[in-house]
């Protein structure tokens, strides 16, 4: 929901799609630097985490995939937007050469559900080293922008409400 809008907001209608595990979603100002659009396809490189033969690397060595844009995200955070791209868990872990992630990232359709969803993590949880955060926590100048919006928003209703009061008292004393 969120994330859909943040997509079509750049232009771009989807997010992550499911069925395509070459895709990848770029914040606009990377996409910005790197003069690219949805449908374009770019070359993706990280260093390995691990010794993995089977995955074909040693650890310190690149790994490069090719990958096509099915979308790009503009949050109005630019710490964000040049920064972020997201991609398919078993891509990434791929090309790590892992079999384990270092981070899981959940998305929820409803954001009242955050701390339902945080206490069922822990419970599966069971390494005492594992930290179980939500986004806000993650991510602090997202959650701003997001009570920023939501507050100028409300305010604005205010304004239009006071401003329809006025124009109606207006045309009384007309």
């Amino acid at each position: 929901a969120l994330f859909d809008r943040w997509c079509a907001s750049a232009g771009s209608s989807r997010y992550l799609p499911t069925d395509n595990e070459r895709a990848v979603v770029l914040g606009a100002g990377v996409a910005k630097r790197l003069l690219v659009s949805v449908g374009d396809e770019i070359t993706v490189q990280v260093v390995r985490a691990v010794n993995n033969e089977e995955a074909g690397g040693e650890e310190g060595s690149l790994s490069q995939r090719r990958l096509e844009v099915s979308g790009v995200v503009q949050t109005g955070n630019p710490e964000i937007d040049d920064r972020v791209a997201y991609l398919h868990i078993g891509t990434l872990m791929n090309m790590l050469g892992t079999d384990n992630p270092n981070e899981l990232v959940v998305m929820l359709d409803d954001i009242g559900r955050i701390e339902a969803t945080r206490r069922a993590a822990r419970a599966v949880v069971t390494d005492d080293s594992t930290n179980v955060h939500t986004w806000a926590e993650r991510n602090p100048a997202l959650k701003n922008l997001i009570d920023v919006d939501s507050q100028s928003g409300a305010m604005m209703f205010v304004v239009l409400i006071g401003l329809g009061t006025i124009s109606a008292r207006n045309i009384d004393v007309v």
